[in-house]
C-alpha cells in the first residue's frame, strides 16, 4: 500500500531526526524556510535550535510535536540545556537530571547582560563553564574577581 512501511506505520507516523531537522535549516535559503523545518515535521526527539543570520536570532526549543518560540532580549540571548518557557505539552526531564543547567543559565543572563555588547570569547566561555560542583561557590568575573 502506498505510504506504508514495512514496520506497519504509515507515513503520517514517521519523525524526523534531530540530524535531519539540521539539515534542513542549513538549506534553508531564508529566515522562514530554516524556522520551517524545526516547526512543520513531527520530530523524533525535542532539541533546541538557535537560527540566526547578520542581526536577527530565534531560538527554537521543540519537543516532538510542539514548541517554544524565544526572540532575544534587548539584543541577547542566553540559553542553557533546559526548556526556558513552561510547556504543559513538554517534559522537561534536564532539570532533575543536571540543575546546574538552571544556575548557568540565570549567571550567563546575568554576566552577559552586565556586559553587552561587549562580550568576548573569554566571557562567554567563563559563563558557560560555571557548574554547581561547589553549591556555594562565586560567579567568576573577566577580571577574575
Amino acid at each position: 500500500m502506498f505510504g506504508s512501511c514495512p514496520t506497519g506505520h504509515t507515513l503520517s507516523t514517521l519523525t524526523i531526526p534531530f540530524h535531519a531537522i539540521l539539515r534542513g535549516i542549513l538549506n534553508a535559503d531564508s529566515m522562514a524556510v530554516a524556522i520551517g523545518a524545526v516547526t512543520k515535521p513531527r520530530r523524533a526527539s525535542a532539541g533546541n535550535y538557535l537560527i540566526g543570520k547578520a542581526g536577527e536570532a530565534f531560538d527554537i526549543e521543540a519537543g516532538p510535536t510542539t514548541f517554544n518560540f524565544i526572540c532575544p532580549g534587548e539584543g541577547l540571548m542566553t540559553h542553557a540545556n533546559h526548556f526556558q518557557k513552561a510547556n504543559p505539552a513538554i517534559r522537561d526531564a534536564i532539570p532533575s537530571l543536571w540543575p546546574d543547567s538552571l544556575v548557568r543559565d540565570f549567571r550567563a543572563s546575568k554576566l552577559l547582560k552586565a556586559e553587552h555588547p561587549r562580550i568576548t570569547y573569554l566571557l562567554f566561555r567563563i559563563c558557560y563553564g560555571i557548574t554547581l560542583t561547589v553549591p556555594t561557590q562565586s560567579v567568576p568575573t573577566p577580571e577574575g574577581n
